[in-house]
């Protein structure tokens, strides 16, 4: 799934939770809930937020029925690439829990080559396509032991490029925060 049409899910889930459109299982505070508990069913997205520090969590297709619900942790790491890890899992709505995953985790990094601002101050980033990677669980693991380096896994990033900070804070903004491993909020 590419960068563009995760964020357009994740402002969809927004839009959901805030009351713009229907859905009969939507809340803010279930769907704080349901992602906290998200920490005891997704070791590897605890691991990546303890990895890269702060990480977006979050479901796609959350309170959509007729939708499987994917899982995703974003991070973004060494001011260029953005790395995200997606799953499928079930939810019980009455208890705003994930309740198990369905298959295995598939880890995608993408790098951005280039990133453009306009006059209103939106960026638009470019990203490099024969960067872009695809592993699984066990190169996690591997990176993940040494201390988040992606070259274990093959991914060899260039400098960090202007604006990477902008585009985070952008890419962040319509998300909803919520740690698994700092309960505060």
């Amino acid at each position: 799934m590419t960068h563009r049409y995760r964020f357009a899910f994740a402002v969809a889930c927004l839009l959901v939770l805030i009351g713009m459109t229907s859905c009969r299982h939507a809340s803010m505070d279930g769907y704080r809930s349901t992602v906290k508990s998200g920490a005891k069913q997704l070791p590897y997205a605890v691991e990546m937020e303890r990895t890269y520090g702060k990480a977006d969590h979050f479901i796609t297709h959350y309170g959509m029925s007729d939708s499987p619900l994917i899982w995703n942790t974003e991070v973004f790491v060494d001011g260029r690439l953005m790395l995200t890890m997606q799953v499928e899992v079930s939810i019980d709505y009455s208890t705003n829990r994930v309740t198990g995953v369905v298959g295995e985790p598939v880890f995608y990094v993408n790098e951005v080559s280039r990133i453009t601002q306009s006059d209103s101050g939106q960026v638009s980033a470019t990203f490099d396509t024969s960067a872009a990677a695809k592993f699984g669980k066990e190169e996690w693991a591997s990176a993940r032991d040494a201390g988040g380096d992606l070259s274990v896994v093959g991914v060899t990033a260039g400098p960090p490029v202007a604006l990477f900070d902008v585009l985070e804070a952008q890419t962040r903004a319509p998300r909803i925060p919520v740690s698994l491993i700092d309960r505060k909020n």
